[in-house]
């Protein structure tokens, strides 16, 4: 009888080690899992912060870009009109200047007997 309950107590001390350790085994796989959750987790993060920043980035870059557009549209649109009004101010330089010769004309005309002075 001392050999049944030896036996028994060596298969009990058995199966209660074999726990032991296999609970020991969970517990480390369940903490590796955790690790790499984790790490996981961290690295799915850190991609969509710079996901995001990258977003705002090229948004911002867009942004930059539709103003200086508008903004090289009004320098053309000033230019037209500055070349408008340049083309505008020659012709009233030539009419004028025109003008001043035939009065130069009349002038000199009135001063030498009515026959206009010939260059």
């Amino acid at each position: 009888m001392i050999e049944v309950i030896a036996t028994l107590t060596g298969v009990l001390g058995g199966v209660i080690g074999t726990f032991l350790a296999i609970r020991g085994h969970m517990r480390q796989v369940r903490q590796d899992y955790e690790k790499r959750l984790a790490k996981e987790m961290e690295r799915h993060s850190d991609a969509k912060v710079k996901e995001y920043a990258a977003q705002r980035d090229f948004e911002h870059l867009r942004r930059h870009h539709e103003q200086l557009k508008d903004a090289v549209n009004r320098i053309d649109t000033e230019l037209e009109e500055v070349k408008d009004t340049l083309l505008e101010l020659r012709v009233m330089s030539k009419g004028a200047f025109n003008r001043i010769e035939q009065i130069v004309a009349r002038i000199d005309g009135a001063n030498t007997g009515g026959t206009p002075r010939q260059q």
